[in-house]
């Protein structure tokens, strides 16, 4: 999202402007302006253009690149700006003083200030389009890190194509050839990643690289000296493609082929318009013309500026203000979105980028200046974060009966408001707070008690918990909400004397024909060893969702079935609504203020649970603890329930630890003859 001023034309100036202005649409009014996160990639074309127009006159001119003054130039571009509003973001999230906020701001300065956000996004398995969990309010930094990764790998291929050809000419012919690889192959691997349905291929830098690589085309093109359209032509051409490009963000459900077809309109028109374009546009006749053509060139210059600054005050401002915003907030938020942008434009970006000050001129002074200047902001704002982040719960300690307590097989079974809670001692801790009567005051969460994650076990490979050493061995498989309730299972192995095997990787639940191939693998491994009878019993856990279907889950469950291994199922927890969620983010030192109803907390189907029941599949139902009396609260016992949308707290699902025991324990599933 940056350039070079030497290569500044008014028709990429509103290029830029359509581009940030959409974007900024799009996250304030998702439903309105849907396609609107396309604007990031009429940038990317931008940039590709741009970058090798700058590259190519450079190479025609003196024969060579010097890479470290390009590599300069844009450090001067690029980091200024970022670093101040990389600061001031963490600096608001230390005054507000959000857990969920402040477990992860350390990771997310980390990666945006060395050009990785892409990177640790796609590590986390962020769904851009349908995150469960709060977004990073550095998030939207992941763009510039694809842009930067460019900046650093495209100059060093056309330095050895330089090296390796001998007329300018010859460099242009080869550059050519380079690009259209690099285009075919990235667009080939875009495709695959849609194709099988991989959430963090949006944040992918060789998906992305065909949309920079276009533009880069593009400016190889004119480089080339391609004999130009005809002035009426190319001016017809430009308009109907400016129309459709503009069309395209309103085009519905693109999102469902990024980064491949569902951003392809938008890359095409947006190197057709800049092709087609006139560095020196005719002036404009009208009043209106005028207007539009002097608006849009003062928000292209600021556009850089005003993709930084968005985003942060979007996700912090419910914070800030403890309200949801309104259609009135979110214009003045905009307003001082713009605000900010010409403030970091006039005195921030503008004055580094044409200093002529020898020491802003020297690489051996911007470079190191530039590393201890990100290096002392991650140290600074992780040290803040530890220090200001409350100290974790005291880890629950569910006691130490186990499956050779004969009270967990008594005859006659101890139900304590819907649930059995045979050779369960009394506790008040979580889950227990409210099925053992305890003092209601301990509802408001303890200061220590954070939005956490469950222990990583997200892989093909399974990892092994409870007892070890013990004969019973218990397959638990899933998704995202199985690995949140792993160290839980952890907690359920001891009790019961069983040895777990969990196979829980996100986006996979157990059975899914549309999943990544990913999950097909684990799947088959799972299955290799139930036929094995490796398994005394398998548990299940899935979010909540119409995928897979009932059918996909008739199959799989009969699978394991008719191998004679026993199969039990988590009914999934409860999934926040909007209302709920907002409510939470502006609430977070009292998420009790949000309580919700049951219609409300199950109001989605559970097609796991729904085909247990037809096919008589023992199901672990918590639903009482999380909902009771007609309402759902957000913190019982002391702990916060929900860690996002539909993920419970590790801390919380532990303390269920001995209800679920209790639960299989009495379902006698496995055999001890």
């Amino acid at each position: 999202m940056s350039s070079s001023k030497s290569a500044i034309r008014v028709d990429i100036q509103l290029l830029r402007a359509a581009a940030v202005l959409s974007v900024v649409a799009f996250h304030f009014w998702p439903n309105r302006v849907v396609s609107g996160f396309a604007g990031v990639d009429v940038f990317f074309v931008i940039s590709g253009f741009l970058i090798t127009a700058l590259i190519v006159r450079e190479v025609e001119s003196t024969g060579k690149l010097s890479l470290v003054n390009f590599w300069m130039r844009r450090i001067r571009r690029i980091l200024p700006a970022s670093i101040v509003v990389i600061a001031a973001t963490a600096g608001v999230v230390m005054w507000i003083g959000s857990s969920e906020l402040l477990e992860s701001i350390g990771r997310h300065v980390f990666a945006s200030a060395f050009s990785g956000e892409n990177i640790l996004l796609a590590l986390d398995q962020a769904d851009y389009f349908r995150s469960a969990e709060a977004p990073s309010p550095l998030q939207h930094f992941w763009s510039l890190a694809v842009e930067e990764q460019f900046y650093f790998v495209w100059p060093v291929v056309v330095l050895l194509v330089v090296a390796v050809t001998r007329t300018f000419s010859q460099t242009v012919r080869a550059l050519n050839t380079v690009i259209v690889s690099i285009v075919i192959a990235s667009a080939a691997f875009a495709v695959f990643l849609t194709a099988v349905n991989e959430p963090s291929g949006y944040y992918n830098s060789l998906a992305r690289a065909w949309e920079l690589g276009l533009g880069a085309f593009v400016a190889i093109l004119g480089a080339r000296g391609t004999p130009r359209l005809s002035a009426g032509v190319a001016t017809v051409i430009n308009r109907v493609a400016w129309v459709l490009l503009l069309a395209t963000f309103a085009i519905p459900n693109l999102e469902s082929g990024v980064p491949s077809w569902g951003v392809a309109p938008a890359v095409i028109l947006t190197a057709v318009v800049i092709a087609t374009g006139n560095r020196r546009p005719a002036t404009a006749t009208n009043v209106v013309a005028r207007t539009v053509r002097g608006v849009g060139q003062w928000v292209g210059d600021r556009s850089f500026s005003l993709y930084l600054w968005h985003w942060p005050i979007l996700i912090l401002a419910p914070y800030v203000l403890k309200v949801e915003l309104t259609a009135i907030h979110k214009i003045l938020a905009i307003a001082l979105a713009f605000v900010l942008s010409e403030v970091s434009y006039r005195f921030i970006e503008t004055p580094v980028r044409i200093s002529r000050r020898p020491m802003m001129r020297n690489p051996l002074i911007v470079a190191p200046l530039a590393g201890l200047t990100s290096a002392a902001l991650v140290a600074s704002v992780s040290f803040a974060a530890v220090a200001l982040t409350p100290p974790p719960v005291v880890p629950f300690n569910p006691g130490t009966a186990s499956s050779t307590d004969s009270s967990f097989f008594d005859e006659e079974r101890v139900m304590r408001k819907g649930l059995d809670v045979t050779g369960v001692s009394r506790y008040c801790d979580g889950a227990g707070a409210w099925l053992f009567d305890c003092d209601t005051e301990n509802d408001r969460p303890r200061s220590g008690a954070v939005n956490s994650q469950g222990e990583k076990c997200d892989r093909i490979e399974p990892c092994e918990n409870g007892n070890s050493t013990s004969p019973i061995t218990v397959a638990f498989v899933g998704d995202s909400h199985a690995r949140e309730l792993r160290t839980a299972m952890d907690l359920v192995g001891k009790l019961l004397d069983w040895r777990i095997v969990s196979f829980t990787m996100s986006t996979c639940p157990l059975g899914s024909l549309t999943a990544k191939p990913d999950c097909h693998v684990r799947d088959a491994q799972l299955m290799k060893r139930v036929r094995a009878g490796e398994f005394d019993l398998v548990i299940t856990s899935q979010l909540r969702s119409p995928s897979p279907t009932e059918e996909e889950y008739v199959s799989v469950f009969n699978q394991i079935l008719e191998t004679g291994t026993p199969l039990a199922t988590f009914r999934d927890n409860p999934v926040l609504d909007d209302e709920t969620i907002g409510c939470k983010r502006v609430n977070f030192s009292d998420p009790n203020m949000c309580e919700f109803t049951p219609s409300a907390a199950f109001r989605i189907d559970d097609p796991a649970a729904n085909v247990a029941t037809k096919l008589g599949i023992h199901i672990i139902d918590m639903s009482t603890v999380f909902c009771h009396d007609d309402v759902c609260p957000l913190a019982i016992g002391g702990l916060r329930v929900y860690r996002d949308k539909d993920h419970v707290n590790r801390e919380f699902n532990e303390t269920m630890a001995p209800l679920i025991a209790a639960d299989l324990a009495g379902a006698r599933l496995i055999r001890t003859e």
